[in-house]
């Protein structure tokens, strides 16, 4: 099992400023992480931007399934819910500024975990304290967040070549930062072989709201995979 840091973000490799701040760039260093590890092809997971990736990973020969989760880059980039988009995201990282050098001992708070972190769960407050501390201090130190965010508002994406392993897209019903289904559009005729599942009540990073559920969706495809037979239908 491999749980990678990506490129720019705390833990992962340096991000230098100036270099490009694109997914493929991001895949890149994956690549590289997997072949390290010794990988050749590996069951991907991935949330969000992760599932974005996991996707272009999958694209370049190197899954042997692929669950993403809410991913990126299922939406018009130049349309107004991208725009919607780049606020929030905006406003996260200025939030994070305004609660200052102590907003990850704030996230011990439950009522501001509940304000901080609305849109990434159904149930924010729950979230333990440490795990928000973790999220707030990981935010904070991810060097690549504007420069990608600068290249996503402008260039998008991109499209993902053919995928000729199993793929299963899952999204949270109560999705509020790529909300479902609309994010999801490019999608349909960019993977048009995947699986779609919906998860009903949860969030953006379904993980938080329902673990088991989100375990046996993964397992719902890793494991008729593995026994020859395919995904679940």
């Amino acid at each position: 099992m491999l749980a990678p840091n990506l490129l720019g973000h705390r833990g992962g490799p340096e991000y230098v400023a100036g270099s490009p701040a694109t997914p493929a760039a991001m895949v890149d260093a994956l690549e590289r992480d997997l072949d390290a590890a010794g990988f050749e092809r590996a069951h991907l997971v991935g949330t969000s931007l992760g599932g974005w990736l996991a996707l272009e990973l999958a694209a370049r020969g190197r899954a042997i399934s692929t669950t993403a989760l809410a991913p990126a880059g299922g939406f018009d980039h130049r349309g107004p819910e991208a725009r919607r988009l780049g606020r929030m995201l905006l406003q996260s990282r200025w939030l994070l500024r305004l609660l200052g050098p102590d907003a990850a001992q704030l996230m011990r708070r439950r009522r501001i975990r509940a304000l901080v972190l609305r849109d990434v769960a159904t149930r924010p407050s729950a979230i333990s304290g440490t795990v928000a501390m973790e999220m707030i201090q990981a935010t904070a130190a991810c060097a690549i967040y504007l420069p990608f965010l600068k290249g996503m508002r402008s260039k998008g994406f991109g499209e993902l070549p053919a995928i000729d392993s199993p793929v299963q897209i899952v999204w949270g019903t109560e999705d509020r930062i790529l909300r479902w289904p609309g994010y999801a559009r490019r999608f349909r005729w960019m993977v048009p072989e995947a699986q779609w599942v919906q998860l009903p009540g949860v969030g953006h990073c379904p993980m938080f709201d329902d673990a088991t559920l989100t375990a046996d969706t993964i397992l719902g495809l890793t494991g008729p995979v593995d026994r020859g037979g395919g995904g679940h239908a």
